[in-house]
């Protein structure tokens, strides 16, 4: 369908951008059908004639916005919409405080001078805005009335950065399901994360990131991604440690984990060279089904589940939802607050594994060494966020990437983006309980593409990649939101900001004390006077990240060939690219010889690797996070964007805990990272 005018002025509304900066610096401009295509995903109303006086009458004639956030000691400021000819009504505001406490203001609306005004088909309308003085760090909400005019809004008062760390520490990073022990079930799972905090904190780490541990779907569909839940609020059952339920040590589970097919085919799993997500569930599904039975026929087991359901209000449901789609299959056009009928042991199962995650995830509050948690960006389209708050959600367009020197046709990461007006019409509900749902649990936190807290590039349903535009989000909320819940859990924030970021948006993270991320692959220079670019203070720091190349297949080139063979390079791209890798490895080389940080003759992986690691600990970033798997010089990666077969997310480490934890370099190298970083020397 063709919009019937030029549709820039209804994008201002909505937030779309009619052109954007693309990874080479030019300015594209947005073709006006896929604007149009957006703003139909957006529910604009881009193909009527009156559309954008409508939206300007529908907004302006509300009374207030759905949403006010301000940042202490400033109080909120109140934009009150009224008809020009209102005189001298009054505003009467009261605030509802989220501890309770109810408190009253009275404002002459003559007595304050217009905001903003609008002429809208013969009628005019004014801001007038007021500022709500003595409210607390919090939610809050209020109720405002002008003459018979009612409406509401969520007030967000936030510190104005996030919670502050002036210590500097370093830890590890590995994938769980790549994490080997002598006791795993073919995955690493909750207890192996546990031995593998403990593990760093001996060495003097503080901190152990791994990829998210949320639901994922493991049977039909088959999504095995992390970056693809089920849900944001839950936790995912594939991690369990089935051993360590308190319903193990019953005879009749006892009896189920001793029996010689289970050994054998656990066995089995733990020696497969990568993890088969199918197996290892059903596996562990059989004996925690047990347990579930278990649970729910003792006063103990029931009365820890029921604590649980009362503790998520959301649990109920969502068992019932995965209940339902094993059942019935992925859902298709069921209400958001009705699901079909399921079977009672089902239903059962999950709320218990639930409470169980929530146990043995609590449990690793226990280690010295802190969790570094991802944020997903993104949620599965059949998974329970998407069912159960389909108005947070835009399901016609789907958030991606638009073409740049990596892809050149663009990404479809294939899920449903954010809404921006419906989630501040929720008062950011859902977002908020995501949040939370991580930082009860981990003192560090990844937002995933910081950069959709300000914008996302939306892919209408049935485009191409390239055939979208970006959606503008309101920034001052999201990052009053996260800098709040910061504080309430006392976690330090981390924004991923790599590859093509505008300045906008690390100008607003260092306003607001998120942390950046500092990766060595992508800061590399030609000049040997700054081949690594200098490492900020309020750096997270690290040589790679779970999408790129480990260290030595970086250095040795392994990863252009790999790219090659993907189809992501041409012939042409693929000299062009190991031409100025070669340059870059030269600066590099004199780059740490200069420093004193490279013996003279050294060149090769495992040392260059040494003295980045070692050169990052003396820098003045936050916190160095060693990926694991290069200090083995490990050159498959973990996750190759853009490749939907294969190994990603299943490769398992080359060493058990156990094994890596006794190997000499490994120490070595730790040791050295953890002298950099604090000046202690390992005597050992």
């Amino acid at each position: 369908m063709t919009p019937t005018r030029d549709p820039s002025e209804l994008a201002a509304l909505y937030g779309v951008q009619v052109g954007y900066r693309d990874a080479f610096r030019r300015t594209r401009r947005v073709d006006a059908e896929h604007v149009a295509a957006v703003l139909r995903a957006l529910g604009a109303p881009v193909d009527e004639p009156d559309g954008l006086t409508q939206v300007l009458r529908e907004r302006w004639g509300t009374l207030v916005p759905p949403v006010a956030a301000a940042f202490a000691p400033q109080p909120p400021m109140l934009d009150i919409r009224v008809p020009a000819r209102a005189g001298d009504e009054r505003a009467v505001v009261r605030l509802e405080h989220e501890d309770g406490a109810i408190t009253e203001h009275v404002v002459r609306l003559a007595e304050v001078a217009p905001h903003a005004k609008a002429d809208i088909a013969g009628d005019t309308f004014v801001a007038k805005r007021v500022p709500l003085d003595g409210l607390p760090l919090g939610y809050h909400r209020a109720h405002v009335s002008v003459g018979r005019a009612r409406a509401s809004t969520t007030l967000i008062v936030a510190p104005a950065k996030a919670a502050p760390w002036d210590r500097k520490m370093w830890g590890v990073f590995l994938p769980l399901h790549a994490l080997r022990t002598g006791r795993d079930w073919g995955a690493g799972d909750l207890t192996d994360l546990r031995a593998l905090l403990d593990w760093t904190a001996s060495r003097g780490g503080a901190v152990v990131g791994t990829l998210p541990l949320l639901p994922t779907f493991l049977d039909d569909p088959f999504e095995p991604s992390p970056y693809s839940p089920i849900s944001r609020l839950f936790w995912g059952e594939f991690w369990l440690d089935p051993e360590a339920s308190p319903e193990a040590a019953s005879p009749d589970v006892r009896a189920l984990l001793e029996r010689a097919d289970l050994r054998e085919t656990r066995e089995s799993l733990r020696r497969a060279r990568s993890v088969d997500h199918r197996r290892v569930m059903a596996l562990k599904r059989g004996v925690l089904e047990a347990c579930a039975r278990r649970a729910w026929s003792t006063s103990a087991g029931r009365t820890q589940i029921e604590a649980a359901m009362r503790d998520e209000p959301e649990l109920e449901t969502y068992a019932r939802f995965r209940a339902a789609t094993e059942t019935h299959g992925t859902f298709e056009g069921w209400p958001s607050d009705d699901l079909p009928d399921v079977e009672e042991d089902r239903w059962r199962y999950h709320t218990y594994v639930q409470a169980l995650a929530r146990e043995q995830v609590a449990a690793l509050g226990g280690s010295p060494a802190t969790l570094l948690f991802d944020l997903p960006l993104g949620v599965h389209p059949k998974g329970y966020d998407a069912w159960r708050f389909p108005g947070s959600f835009a399901t016609d367009a789907s958030g991606g990437a638009p073409p740049d020197s990596f892809f050149t046709k663009g990404q479809d990461w294939e899920f449903a983006p954010l809404h921006p007006q419906r989630i501040r019409e929720q008062g950011y509900g859902y977002p908020i309980a995501c949040v939370r749902h991580l930082l009860r649990r981990a003192r560090v936190l990844r937002i995933d593409h910081v950069m959709g807290l300000h914008r996302m590039w939306w892919i209408p349903s049935g485009a191409e990649p390239h055939e979208g535009a970006y959606v503008r989000t309101n920034p001052e909320e999201w990052y009053a939101i996260v800098t709040l819940e910061s504080h309430r859990a006392d976690a330090l924030i981390v924004g991923e900001d790599l590859g093509t970021v505008p300045s906008e948006v690390r100008r607003w993270m260092g306003r607001h004390g998120l942390h950046r991320t500092y990766v060595v692959q992508e800061e590399l220079q030609d000049d040997p006077a700054r081949a690594m670019n200098p490492v900020r203070a309020d750096a997270v720091a690290g040589l790679n990240t779970h999408d790129m190349p480990p260290f030595t297949a970086f250095w040795e080139g392994i990863d252009i060939e790999q790219r090659r063979s993907a189809g992501l390079l041409d012939q042409r791209a693929e000299r062009t690219e190991r031409t100025r890798r070669d340059r870059k490895r030269r600066a590099l080389v004199r780059y740490l010889r200069n420093r004193g940080f490279l013996a003279r003759g050294a060149r090769d992986a495992a040392a260059v690797l040494s003295a980045c690691l070692v050169a990052l600990g003396a820098s003045r970033a936050r916190a160095v996070i060693v990926n694991l798997e290069d200090l083995w010089g490990e050159t498959e990666p973990q996750n190759m964007p853009g490749r939907r077969v294969g190994s990603n997310w299943r490769r398992k480490g080359r060493f058990t805990l156990e094994g890596f934890a006794a190997r000499s370099r490994v120490n070595e190298v730790l040791a050295a990272v953890d002298h950099a970083r604090t000046g202690r020397r390992d005597d050992g």
